[in-house]
């Protein structure tokens, strides 16, 4: 509530209005207290929330001085696209109509099916999706009309249509050979979408997986810089739980697999690259050895994005290269353990010495490191709760004692020799 209308006036006087009307004007009274000060409202739950005693009057003030256009935030400088005019503005209110977190699905529940597809065919993926997932909750639903939609002039209904055959999952089944033509669409989010909905169909829809792994191993730099396919291709196939292999690569060419991962492996997303930790998990010791500098390198060289699910991945590359006794592993496993997301660290960074642990007596060889490791923690890392520094150093000093205590000496090799030799 405290930023809606300075987001919504983006969109131009109307939209503020219908805004205003609809729910904010009856909103912004109520929520005035008797000296004319906002405070924090919170969510509509019993309790209060912890930012309780807040007061937000600057915030409503924003809304309030939008007429005077002072500021940025309030319209001093014209928005590069023009305001909608009255009729859109409706319309984009009736959109959003009939959802509160307490009642989500009766308002699409009471639409019949034709009105559902009608919505399908939306320009916001907001009510496609409603749309979906009230088909979803339906025990009959016609899927030949939505195959007849995936070959749709308009591209929104189709996107509508995987959307809806996603949320049907197994029961969207006779689509599969539609979904598949869609994979070699121009529409980069229309193969995404497809991917997707072939991903939720599951069993049926195995056929479509080498096709999948090709879209996976491509890369057009000029077209789409960040990976986008790359980054949906890798849930479609490995996510947890609806991956269509994150169970099993039984059957599947080891070739095509292995480009696949290369490729998914040094995607700009932390949360694409995470997902691959299922074929780590699938694949025979055997069959992973062509992967491991790949893996390395997934270790050394972090995602630039999606940092809140990068470390994932990392720990499980360095696990497999453990088990593997690779000998780059063990000064991985210490600098990974100094540059790690501040974010739970101090669950993560128990897990890593166990890991160093398992190289015995060669971990000696980071001793020192280990020493300024400890130090920084205790002394140097900033923002970070005290005591949980504290446990830290506390973990690696640990650690310190049991390497030079292990006479534990496994045979190491380099991640770039060949295991049978």
């Amino acid at each position: 509530m405290l930023w809606a209308i300075p987001g919504v006036s983006q969109s131009g006087p109307n939209a503020t209005g219908h805004w205003m009307a609809q729910f904010g004007a009856s909103y912004f009274d109520f929520a005035r207290t008797y000296d004319g000060r906002y405070s924090h409202q919170g969510p509509p739950e019993p309790d209060h929330d912890s930012y309780h005693g807040w007061d937000a009057t600057g915030g409503y003030l924003l809304s309030y001085a939008l007429p005077s256009k002072k500021l940025f935030l309030t319209g001093r400088r014209a928005n590069r696209l023009p305001p909608i005019d009255p009729a859109t503005a409706k319309s984009l209110i009736l959109d959003g109509l009939g959802w509160d977190n307490k009642d989500r699905n009766s308002t699409y529940d009471a639409y019949s099916i034709d009105q559902l597809f009608e919505r399908l065919s939306s320009w916001s993926p907001v009510v496609r999706e409603r749309a979906s997932l009230a088909l979803a909750r339906r025990k009959v639903v016609p899927i030949e009309p939505l195959t007849k939609m995936l070959a749709s002039e308009n591209l929104q209904a189709r996107y509508g249509a995987c959307q809806a055959l996603a949320a049907l999952r197994r029961r969207g089944a006779p689509a599969v050979a539609a979904l598949e033509t869609l994979l070699d669409n121009d529409d980069l989010w229309l193969r995404i979408k497809a991917a997707d909905a072939l991903a939720a169909i599951g069993p049926a829809a195995m056929q479509t997986v080498p096709r999948l792994l090709e879209l996976l191993a491509t890369t057009d730099k000029e077209n789409d810089p960040r990976g986008m396919q790359q980054r949906y291709m890798a849930f479609a196939l490995f996510d947890q739980p609806n991956g269509m292999l994150n169970r099993s690569l039984d059957g599947v060419d080891r070739q095509a697999l292995y480009r696949a991962v290369r490729v998914g492996l040094v995607n700009q997303d932390g949360r694409a690259r995470g997902s691959i930790g299922s074929v780590y998990r699938n694949l025979s010791p055997q069959d992973i050895q062509p992967l491991l500098p790949a893996i390395f390198q997934a270790i050394v060289d972090p995602a630039p994005s999606g940092e809140m699910f990068a470390d994932t991945i990392r720990v499980e590359g360095l696990e497999l290269l453990a088990q593997h006794r690779i000998a780059e592993g063990i000064r991985a496993c210490v600098q990974y353990t100094r540059n790690q997301n501040p974010w739970a660290s101090e669950e993560r960074t128990p897990e890593l010495m166990k890991i160093l642990l398992s190289y015995g007596k060669h971990a000696q060889e980071v001793i020192p490191e280990l020493i300024a490791l400890a130090d920084y923690f205790e002394k140097e890392e900033k923002d970070f709760p005290k005591e949980l520094k504290l446990l830290k150093a506390q973990i690696v000093r640990q650690t310190i004692r049991q390497i030079e205590a292990s006479n534990d000496a496994p045979e190491l090799r380099s991640i770039d020799s060949d295991p049978s030799e």
